[in-house]
């Protein structure tokens, strides 16, 4: 059967690994009603915190797709409700017969370059002016949305996806083209949309990728693409980029950022990157 992208239009929920749920419902035991360091227990986990905006930007509190990062969300839901979306989040192990797809991917360094590539994000939304630091990094955790909800509806797709790129040693947009004739930020963007979050982030998501050779069409999608760029030189890929390393230079017109003052920030970035790779592995 020919997979099209209307097949995720109905998509409910996304599931989660089990380290980093359990590690969140531990988390969230020990806080107390008032205390928002929640965001502490999901800001590592994409369907999670996709979650989590979905139900904040849901119209019944009163902030329709207003809602921009998980800050903003856990701020306005509180710790009863974000339980209740960590409670409600699939484990992948049981997915969808998992065991019996075969799928050749792993979700475990998955987590880790969508972990990290949030966390730098994060700090260059700091650093670089007009954009917000939380919402980037927001939009960094969520950037792989779609490549989870392929893998785990579709994981034949997904493994012929990954056959066709390592035979042609071809990047993961281009195989997901010629396979099923469009990208996983193409269906990360549409799971967004039909989810009600902010059209900003869905955006940034769509193009804050490697799909084509222009300049990003905002600030946001450049930090987004520049982070995924930094976590997989830092070798915190998402093991799909057959080691090829990725150049950053192209980006830094698009954040207005000079070559020299983005080496006097890798440091720190780097800081933040070893650090959100530390929570993730445990």
């Amino acid at each position: 059967m020919e997979l099209k992208i209307d097949g995720f239009n109905n998509l409910d929920t996304l599931p989660s690994i089990p380290s980093q749920i359990l590690r969140a419902l531990d988390g969230i035991e020990k806080i107390s009603a008032m205390d928002y360091n929640i965001v502490q227990m999901i800001q590592y986990d994409a369907p999670i915190a996709l979650g989590v905006l979905r139900l904040s930007n849901a119209p019944l509190y009163g902030y329709p797709s207003e809602i921009f990062s998980l800050q903003q969300a856990a701020g306005l839901l509180g710790p009863s409700a974000i339980k209740n979306v960590i409670l409600t989040t699939p484990v992948f192990e049981r997915f969808k017969d998992y065991h019996e797809s075969d799928l050749e991917f792993d979700f475990t360094q998955l987590w880790l370059h969508t972990a990290v590539t949030a966390s730098v994000a994060g700090g260059l939304g700091a650093l670089i002016d007009d954009v917000e630091s939380d919402v980037c990094f927001t939009a960094g955790l969520l950037q792989e949305c779609g490549l989870i909800a392929l893998a785990m509806n579709f994981p034949h797709s997904m493994n012929a996806i990954l056959h066709r790129q390592a035979a042609g040693k071809k990047s993961l947009f281009q195989a997901e083209q010629e396979e099923i004739g469009f990208t996983h930020a193409e269906i990360g963007a549409r799971i967004m949309e039909n989810w009600g979050i902010p059209a900003e982030l869905f955006e940034a998501v769509k193009n804050g990728f490697d799909a084509d050779q222009g300049n990003p069409a905002t600030k946001l999608s450049a930090v987004i693409r520049l982070a995924r760029r930094l976590a997989h030189n830092w070798d915190y890929g998402d093991g799909t980029q057959n080691g090829v390393s990725l150049p950053v230079e192209p980006l830094l017109d698009s954040i207005q950022v000079s070559a020299e003052k983005l080496s006097e920030w890798e440091p720190r970035l780097k800081d933040y990157a070893v650090y959100a790779a530390r929570v993730v592995e445990g």
